[in-house]
């Protein structure tokens, strides 16, 4: 027993010392490995909730953002609605002043016109009298005859035209009034659906500045 303990002492420890170093430092590698993995494992235990959350608030700023840009376009609908009937009833403010302008050329040439044609009856008239002869008229006796009014031809023609001319551009203004109103009215109609459109919107959610595109990009860096 003796010799075998002087064997054992005789023996080099240096080599089993440096083996066992190696196998502690292979152990602590082993350690550290599967401490790894197992932080690799609980992250892609939680990635289904990651991509789920993710994907949920995708849909959230796309549906938010859709309603954004619907409602920026009904705004602008209503600001061109309200321009439109705006700049519509001023137009039909202007032809109605034109209109009473023309009726009552129209009155002052009718008028006119009138004259004209009882002077000409008159001077007709005249040309039937002869002095001490019965008026075909009054049948009572003619006993000076009235004083040639010498009327133009040209004179009756000019009223006569400006009688036509102003009944003319009286029914134009007429016309162009209706047509205008039944613009107006469209204009109106449009007007009242947008703002209907926009009371029917739902409050706009927020975001806190995430955008879908900031999310889609994310999304496909955890899938």
């Amino acid at each position: 027993l003796s010799e075998l303990l002087e064997e054992q002492r005789q023996l080099p420890l240096e080599p089993l010392e440096q083996q066992q170093q190696q196998l502690e430092r292979e152990l602590e590698q082993a350690l550290e490995s599967g401490q790894r993995l197992q932080s690799q494992w609980n992250e892609l235990q939680q990635l289904p909730t990651e991509v789920e959350s993710l994907q949920q608030q995708l849909e959230l700023a796309l549906r938010v953002e859709s309603e954004a840009q619907r409602r920026h376009q009904l705004q602008l609908r209503h600001t061109q609605a309200l321009a439109a009937c705006e700049a519509g009833s001023q137009l039909l403010g202007g032809i109605e002043q034109e209109l009473n302008q023309a009726r009552v050329a129209h009155d002052r040439a009718q008028h006119l016109l009138q004259q004209q044609e009882s002077e000409r009856s008159a001077q007709v008239l005249r040309r039937q009298l002869a002095p001490r002869c019965p008026c075909p008229v009054c049948l009572q006796t003619v006993r000076e005859l009235p004083l040639d009014l010498h009327l133009e031809e040209g004179d009756w023609l000019a009223a006569r035209e400006a009688v036509e001319h102003s009944r003319r551009l009286t029914e134009d203004l007429e016309e162009r009034i209706r047509q205008g109103q039944m613009q107006l009215a469209a204009d109106s109609r449009g007007l009242q659906q947008v703002e209907a459109d926009l009371a029917a919107l739902t409050p706009g959610e927020e975001l806190a500045g995430v955008t879908s595109e900031a999310l889609r990009s994310e999304l496909r860096q955890r899938q």
